[in-house]
């Protein structure tokens, strides 16, 4: 899990492609805050904006779907040029 999803950890990158045309990747960057361990308790981490309501309950979490809500947000902010709340 990355646990640090914002729209600023997200490059597009172009490549050259054989045709000579050229491809556009999405890549993921900045893996400081990554592990391996899928559920925690009392782990809150990445940009507030970003964060998934349930990492400040006192429960167990599934990281992989609060990267999924970090990643709603991101593709938000990016459609709309803005953030889905006013406030965190």
């Amino acid at each position: 899990v990355h646990r640090a999803l914002s729209l600023e950890n997200f490059v597009i990158s172009y490549e050259r492609q054989q045709e000579g045309g050229m491809q556009r990747k999405l890549r993921v960057i900045d893996f400081g805050m990554s592990s391996t361990v899928r559920r925690s308790r009392a782990c809150v981490s990445g940009k507030p904006s970003y964060q998934a309501p349930e990492l400040h309950s006192e429960r167990t979490c599934d990281a992989f779907l609060t990267d999924a809500f970090a990643l709603g947000v991101s593709l938000y902010a990016a459609l709309t040029k803005d953030y889905p709340w006013l406030s965190t």
